[in-house]
């Protein structure tokens, strides 16, 4: 849990660094804007990607359960091997 948090926070640090920097050449509103823009992109991108991921996987069908579920049916209702 360490480890996730100063990853964070060294994200974080990196990406303030950049708006700094592009603050030099631009106003601060619009390092910060742009900043935000490249998240927010990046973000929408791997919601595709993973979206794209979960509609081509299968649903996994919980076959052992299923079994185990008719054999109890059938021994409930008389039909079963027991």
């Amino acid at each position: 849990m360490l480890g996730l948090a100063l990853l964070a926070a060294g994200g974080a640090f990196l990406l303030a660094a950049v708006a700094a920097a592009l603050a030099l050449v631009l106003p601060t509103w619009a390092a910060l804007l742009i900043v935000g823009g490249v998240l927010v992109a990046v973000a929408a991108l791997l919601v595709g990607i993973a979206a794209s991921e979960l509609s081509r996987s299968a649903t996994p069908l919980p076959t052992a359960a299923i079994e185990e579920a008719q054999d109890v049916l059938g021994v409930v209702t008389g039909n079963g091997s027991r």
